[in-house]
């Protein structure tokens, strides 16, 4: 063997969790907290934020923005965080559907765009991306027909928590007209 048994005897010590006599779910927690940053930074990251890791894990974790930095980058990453949380901790009642995925864009867009009605709408207008060679489809689709089928909203309680953040949006009937 490479290492000697007191090497091997200290290395598995120290990547052995202590999980001994700590409450219920505090494991589950710091996993959560991990999973929080990383997946905050990495959205933001595909928005095009220059936050770093550490600088996520700083506003997250003790709210301080980092210097240099715009407003609008730690209000995305702060979006992201409350976006996951929710689907998190309300995994059992949310489904795949126009209801939810229109609540999680009213999350992810508060306090980002001018007119602070439109998140968690369909948009209405064409949408560019600087510096990419990619051009979205310019031909929008009518609500009623969008690939994503509406099913029952899930109960209210779902979202609860992020009434204070956004309006939460309502499915609309079939024969009402598509939000403007």
């Amino acid at each position: 063997m490479y290492l000697s048994a007191k090497e091997r005897e200290h290395l598995h010590k120290i990547g052995t969790p202590q999980l001994g006599d700590q409450p219920a779910g505090t494991y589950a927690k710091h996993i959560l907290s991990r999973l929080l940053i990383d997946l905050s930074w990495n959205s933001s990251r595909l928005e095009g934020h220059t936050y770093s890791l550490l600088d996520t894990k700083r506003l997250i974790d003790l709210g301080q923005q980092a210097e240099g930095k715009d407003q609008l980058e730690a209000q995305m990453i702060l979006n992201h965080k409350d976006a996951i949380e929710i689907m998190v901790s309300e995994a059992d009642e949310i489904g795949f559907n126009r209801y939810t995925i229109f609540n999680l864009h009213g999350m992810i867009a508060n306090n980002l765009l001018p007119n602070p009605d439109v998140p968690g709408l369909l948009r209405r207008v064409s949408v560019g991306m600087t510096g990419s060679v990619f051009h979205p489809l310019e031909v929008l689709q009518p609500s009623r027909n969008a690939s994503i089928r509406s099913s029952q909203p899930p109960p209210q309680s779902c979202w609860a928590r992020s009434a204070s953040l956004h309006r939460p949006r309502t499915r609309p009937s079939p024969s009402s007209p598509p939000p403007r």
